[in-house]
């Protein structure tokens, strides 16, 4: 719909959803007026049915929804740990554990045409064990066999909740809540079970760390080694239930994040057969006899940063941006007053054919430096937003790169990848940006 309306309207139009109006641009510069505008606490729209559940389970809003002072007390606690890359780089050999175990898990469901049957569901339970093992320095078991059923309901939880959350979002509170009150009650019933799981594994952590820290400044000083709750708790600066929330918003976004991003890669690359070829070749002479790739190694791999971020672009995780502005602003020639809800328009600018040669086409190269770099012709860092901008970037953003470039290594080392979908499979906006077919992905073990 935004690019039907991009192209009747040009890059900035308006549209009325029920009491709400909101601005849409897709002008990089435009982008960058409202990013760079954002005062002290930059403000987003809020997420109302999520709201409305905390409330309603007087719960801490957390740091994906609360706003001002209480949004800067999390994510002043948040950023230390998740968002600098030499922390996160310690945690590497913890993600290739649950990789290799991904791959064994592979291996046996994996059926005779090499099609993973709910590759989905596998892809799923990979990022949720890869961020538990972040924060919580504990593996959920998710690849057990049989799977716990606690452990089975959290996945379907997440999974449920989410959907239940997409089909509330653009209806009033007083609607859903009390009189088509279908959805409501599902999204109360998976949050319950999702908070509940996560809480356990909060306080089971809690009550060993409460036992060994003698001094807050001892352990958030004592080496990068430590899991993410491990400090929260140490430095005081949540209380309990704020902790909680924050480590299972955390978990939550972790999952959403590497998952949709890991299925995008492979159909991409399962389609595009001459850069999996070449991913394959960077990838082998950058690891040689080496299985497990670390943050070092990673770094030495430049097309495989590109082929992530080319999947980014044509499937980036949400469909746009939200903020409310600040201040006043003009873009493309409009006046925009205060307090306006504004989308960015992330696919539709990832698609823009006035900077994307061949926009439709999956193409890493636009991401190479150099002479190497083709098909991209935008200097602004504002086209291309993946994971947000500014204070309220994505707090998963670190730990997401390393699930995912870390699992691609080793695919692709192991792995010819081939698309199966009879059709183009098209990303719709379900709260996320999500397949609007079930991926089919074969893997063929290479001779």
């Amino acid at each position: 719909m935004t690019e039907r309306r991009k192209q009747k309207y040009g890059p900035i139009y308006k549209e009325k959803m029920g009491n709400f109006t909101i601005i849409v641009v897709s002008d990089a510069d435009d982008a960058q007026k409202v990013l760079r505008a954002e005062g002290k606490y930059p403000n987003r729209s809020p997420i109302v049915p999520l709201i409305e559940y905390r409330k309603k389970r007087n719960l801490p809003m957390g740091v994906m929804l609360s706003k001002d002072e209480e949004w800067k007390k999390f994510r002043t606690v948040m950023d230390k740990k998740m968002m600098r890359p030499h922390e996160v780089s310690c945690y590497a050999d913890r993600i290739n554990d649950v990789g290799d175990d991904l791959l064994q898990r592979l291996k046996r469901c994996r059926r005779d045409d090499g099609i993973i049957p709910d590759i989905e569901k596998e892809v799923t339970k990979y990022a949720a064990e890869s961020i538990a093992t972040v924060l919580f320095e504990k593996r959920l078991g998710m690849f057990n066999e049989p799977i716990d059923p606690k452990v089975e309901d959290f996945y379907e939880s997440i999974t449920k909740l989410l959907l239940a959350t997409n089909e509330l979002t653009a209806v009033p509170p007083f609607i859903f809540k009390y009189i088509f009150t279908k959805n409501w009650k599902k999204l109360v019933k998976w949050s319950d079970k999702a908070f509940q799981f996560a809480d356990d594994i909060v306080e089971e952590k809690r009550k060993g760390l409460e036992k060994k820290i003698a001094s807050a400044d001892d352990i958030t000083r004592s080496g990068d080694r430590i899991d993410f709750l491990s400090y929260v708790i140490a430095t005081g600066k949540l209380n309990r239930s704020e902790a909680n929330v924050a480590m299972i918003e955390l978990l939550f976004a972790g999952m959403d994040t590497a998952t949709s991003t890991i299925l995008w890669t492979l159909y991409n690359l399962g389609k595009n057969p001459q850069v999996q070829d070449k991913l394959r070749n960077e990838v082998r002479s950058v690891m040689k006899d080496c299985r497990e790739p670390d943050a070092n190694l990673l770094e030495k791999m430049p097309y495989l940063r590109s082929c992530v971020r080319e999947t980014l672009r044509l499937q980036p995780i949400v469909f746009a941006l939200p903020r409310i502005t600040d201040r006043d602003l003009v873009l493309s020639g409009y006046k925009v007053p205060a307090q306006s809800f504004v989308l960015i328009g992330s696919y539709i600018m990832g698609r823009d054919e006035s900077v994307f040669t061949n926009p439709q086409q999956y193409m890493p190269e636009r991401w190479l430096r150099g002479s190497d770099r083709q098909g991209y012709q935008s200097e602004s860092r504002f086209q291309y937003l993946p994971f947000g901008f500014g204070p309220r970037m994505c707090l998963g953003k670190r730990v997401a790169e390393m699930e995912i470039q870390s699992l691609m290594a080793k695919l692709i080392l192991d792995y010819e990848i081939k698309t199966m979908n009879p059709t183009e499979n098209t990303p719709v906006n379900r709260l996320l940006m999500a397949p609007k077919d079930k991926m089919q992905i074969a893997l063929h073990d290479l001779v």
